[in-house]
């Protein structure tokens, strides 16, 4: 083999990048860039042979009967009643959706009407919040 510098044969080349490249030299030619070493790569371990822990997996509550209302239905003005709590509150939106743990984008998209709040949100607005979401439908 020949050094890639100089051109002398060499017995045991070492390796030195010079400028990013990496080049087998001669002891002589090593001081030209900085001695590279690398490492034997590493045997790959098969998940099988690791022990890997897997966290239980999220459970799914079944709301029970009591907790799905049918006899109730969200009120027109909702978007109103959430912001006139908002207002009364005296606080600005970020810190008014921190206090419902929500995003403050939610909580303008249900003022402004463009979104619908599920059945758990609308529970968590009523008790928080002290306002009535829904109403009794007429059967």
């Amino acid at each position: 083999m020949e050094c890639e510098l100089c051109g002398k044969e060499i017995q045991n080349p070492r390796k030195i990048s010079v400028e990013g490249s990496i080049l087998n030299v001669c002891e002589n030619c090593v001081k030209y860039g900085e001695e590279v070493q690398f490492s034997k790569p590493s045997v790959a371990v098969s998940p099988s042979q690791t022990n890997s822990y897997k966290p239980p997996g999220r459970k799914v509550g079944i709301p029970y009967s009591s907790d799905v209302s049918d006899d109730y239905e969200l009120v027109e003005e909702y978007g109103k009643i959430i912001q006139k709590a908002w207002q009364q509150s005296g606080k600005k939106l970020e810190e008014f959706a921190a206090m419902l743990n929500e995003k403050s984008s939610v909580i303008s998209k249900l003022i402004s009407g463009s979104a619908h709040p599920d059945e758990k949100l609308i529970r968590k607005l009523e008790k928080k919040l002290n306002i009535k979401l829904r109403e009794a439908i007429d059967a």
